[in-house]
């Protein structure tokens, strides 16, 4: 999954024929693409710096394509929201974007800022938004999960007595796709799970990770704002909390943590689930 030093070559080449001088540094982030950070300086001076994106065709399954992904930043960028800009296609697997300063290190204003930035995200519609995938299905996984904690109920009847405001969604929120810089937050990235679906979702997904970074009192700011300003009210959101951290520990063991990170994440996530299975049954008295 990495790129080729041919092909780096020509990519820099392509991007700054006159550059004097060159540097490539990996960027930190997913395990499904390859990101990296091309430095280059001219002769006056002027540094410029881009960003590759390499995503081959074997990680891609259930995601959008690069081309799809690229479009859709492209379509954000230019309605001025925090993303950066595809700037070339180089190959199917992959593109050439701008760079966004910054790093993931949140301000103690991030929560309440992250919260805003996904609720404008909800907010966007066009074409563009119409053409992406469905969110997947909840059902089997939230009927598997109650039925281990001995608990059963109609999960689609029950999901479905609330109406769903389908929207945008990025589908991966969380506090290591945002960059930061003097309290700003600069960057959205990573919108590859980018679909159409209840936005609740996207909330829940970022619940669970701004508790397992920041605390519970974090995850809580970030739903109060976000709550407060759609205007969207909560009855679908203890579904969702108990669907992204089950497929979470579900798959936890495939993302290549350390043992300490994996135990702290394992344990928050794990109490996460629990409180879910537990408003649930107290809801719905079964």
């Amino acid at each position: 999954m990495t790129i080729e030093a041919r092909e780096l070559q020509a990519i820099l080449e392509a991007l700054a024929p006159d550059a004097v001088d060159r540097e490539v540094r990996p960027l930190t982030g997913g395990v499904s693409a390859t990101t990296l950070l091309l430095t280059v300086r001219a002769a006056a001076g002027e540094v410029q710096r881009f960003v590759v994106r390499h995503r081959p065709k074997e990680t891609s399954r259930g995601r959008l394509s690069p081309d799809a992904e690229a479009a859709l930043m492209t379509s954000l960028h230019e309605r001025g929201l925090p993303v950066p800009r595809p700037l070339l296609r180089w190959s199917p697997d992959t593109f050439i974007m701008t760079w966004s300063p910054g790093d993931v290190r949140m301000p103690p204003h991030g929560p309440t800022s992250s919260a805003e930035a996904l609720a404008r995200i909800h907010q966007q519609e066009g074409p563009f938004v119409e053409a992406l995938p469905a969110l997947e299905d909840p059902t089997t996984l939230l009927e598997r999960e109650l039925t281990s904690a001995g608990i059963t109920l109609p999960v689609r009847a029950l999901m479905g007595q609330a109406p769903i405001d389908r929207c945008l969604l990025h589908g991966d929120f969380w506090p290591a796709n945002l960059l930061w810089e003097r309290g700003r937050l600069t960057a959205i990235l990573d919108w590859e799970h980018a679909a159409i679906g209840d936005p609740l979702s996207d909330v829940a997904c970022a619940r669970v990770e701004f508790e397992v970074a920041e605390g519970r009192e974090a995850a809580r700011t970030f739903t109060d704002r976000y709550l407060e300003l759609s205007g969207r009210e909560a009855s679908r959101l203890s579904w969702w909390d108990l669907y992204v951290s089950a497929a979470a520990l579900e798959s936890m063991g495939t993302w290549g943590l350390s043992p300490e990170v994996f135990a702290h994440r394992w344990a928050v996530t794990q109490r996460f689930r629990d409180r879910a299975v537990e408003t649930l049954s107290e809801r719905f008295g079964r």
